[in-house]
Parts: structure tokens; sequence; C-alpha cells
């Protein structure tokens, strides 16, 4: 078995850290409540609309999310790439 370049292990881990950091922030950014201005006329100004299954995410929650898969993307590249260089030594027999 062949070692793995340290450039390489340090993408890995530093993508793993970021996927996982990502979903992380995710997770603790999209509970924050979210008010957002909506105009009525008279008689709805004082009801509250909140219908069923509608997500508002907050910037935070968007920008954890591409990070998150930012990570996870340069995850599964390294390691594509560690598994394809470990078995391309030579020609095919």
């Amino acid at each position: 078995m062949q070692r793995m370049r340290p450039a390489l292990l340090s993408t890995l881990i530093a993508s793993a850290l970021l996927a996982g950091g990502g979903i992380a922030l995710f997770a603790i950014t999209s509970r924050i409540p979210v008010s957002f201005g909506f105009v009525a006329y008279g008689p709805l100004t004082g009801s509250l609309f909140a219908p069923d299954g509608f997500i508002v995410l907050t910037t935070p929650a968007i920008i954890a999310a591409v990070i998150a898969v930012v990570g996870a993307v340069g995850f599964a590249g390294a390691a594509g790439f560690a598994i394809g260089h470990g078995r391309s030594h030579g020609p095919a027999e």
C-alpha cells in the first residue's frame, strides 16, 4: 500500500472540515427566526402570515450551505484523485 501525499491528505482533511463546519453552521443558522416586510390593506394588518411548509433562509444559512457543498465537492474530488492515482501505476494487464 502506498503512502498518501501530504498535500492530498491536507486537502482531504480541510475539505472534510469545511463540509462538517458548513453543515454545523447551517444547522445553527437555519433556526434563527426570520422576519420580513409584508404590506397588506387595513383588515389584515394584525394577522400573521405563516403558511405550512414555507421556509425562509437567511443569508448566513445560504452561505453555510455553500460552504458545506464546496467542502463536499472538494472532499469527493480529492478522494477520487487519491483512489484513481493509486490505481494508475503501469499498464493494465
